[in-house]
């Protein structure tokens, strides 16, 4: 949410994941968005969707307007610190999210280097520089 794009904009972290769209009009950010990296075989009616656990990933912004998106109402929720998150297909889909895989450019690190490489192994084009 609006938090993930403040806390790399003000160097609290070195890269984001999963952070939504639009990618901000900030100098010096590069934004990759993701793609698909598991899918279920079966479209499914949108009150199925109540027999899955949903994943509630709170805005943590500070400065900026905290915002919710496609919370699953009659859904049981829950947070998650590990574990693999699988997309499902609705028989009425929802409008998609662009999410992004970002950093700043001036952050040059082996390690953000390295992981920004094997992360962009999974990732989709294009690739969004603000200079």
């Amino acid at each position: 949410m609006s938090g993930t794009w403040e806390v790399l904009i003000e160097d609290k972290v070195d890269l984001v994941i999963g952070a939504p769209g639009p990618v901000p009009n900030q100098k010096g950010i590069r934004a990759v968005k993701l793609t698909e990296l598991a899918s279920i075989n079966k479209t499914m009616q949108p009150n199925e969707l109540s027999c899955y656990r949903s994943i509630i990933v709170h805005d943590s912004a500070k400065n900026e307007i905290p915002w919710s998106a496609n919370i699953i109402e009659g859904s049981q929720h829950f947070f998650v610190s590990s574990g693999e998150l699988v997309i499902i297909e609705l028989t009425e889909p929802r409008p998609t999210e662009d999410l992004y895989l970002a950093w700043k450019l001036t952050n040059k690190g082996k390690g953000l280097k390295r992981l920004t490489s094997l992360l962009l192994d999974k990732a989709a084009k294009p690739t969004y520089t603000l200079l």
